[in-house]
């Protein structure tokens, strides 16, 4: 009912405040969950760090470790946008 209310007062121009900022962080969020789930990000990020090996910035180690880390997530936000999950 709330919801129905809200919609209805945004309509016709009715600001309020408490509407505003949960709108504000509900944006937020979405902007927070594009960027983190987003493939094309983790991408470069395994770039980046193959860069920094191979310019020897950082261990054979450390580069395995994160170079996992990378594909796990990239592995997970593949399987996340063949489900269509709606956040994204």
């Amino acid at each position: 009912m709330f919801l129905f209310d809200d919609i209805l007062m945004s309509m016709m121009g009715v600001s309020v405040p408490g509407l505003n900022l949960f709108s504000t962080l509900e944006l937020v969020k979405d902007l927070a969950y594009k960027e983190l789930y987003d493939p094309e990000i983790i991408r470069n990020e395994i770039k980046e760090n193959r860069m920094l090996y191979e310019f020897g910035d950082i261990s054979e180690e450390a580069y395995n470790t994160r170079k996992t880390e990378l594909m796990n997530q990239l592995e997970q936000v593949q399987k996340l946008l063949n489900a269509n999950v709606s956040f994204l």
